[in-house]
């Protein structure tokens, strides 16, 4: 269990800085939302969800620090990530 799970403050510092860092998100999203060759299929509520997910310390902690991957590593997988979802015809 980790100490935020066990602390009650700590899980709602750590749950807030969670929806900030996801709320920054969206209106990057809205932004390319507006650019030719976003996916039209693609929410911008779903298209945050997306960029977050990709994005987010967790995945970043699991794939650097957890299975050793370089961070030119992570940054390019990420990279082709995002713009394989977003932007799916510009590949």
């Amino acid at each position: 269990m980790s100490n935020a799970s066990a602390d009650p403050e700590l899980a709602e510092v750590r749950d807030r800085n969670k929806r900030q860092r996801f709320a920054s998100h969206l209106p990057v999203m809205q932004e390319l939302a507006s650019r030719a060759g976003f996916n039209p299929q693609l929410p911008v509520e779903r298209a945050t969800e997306i960029f977050y997910t990709l994005m987010s310390e967790e995945t970043y902690g699991l794939l650097v620090a957890e299975h050793g991957w370089s961070v030119p590593d992570w940054s390019g997988w990420a990279r082709r990530h995002s713009r394989a979802e977003l932007f799916p015809d510009t590949l």
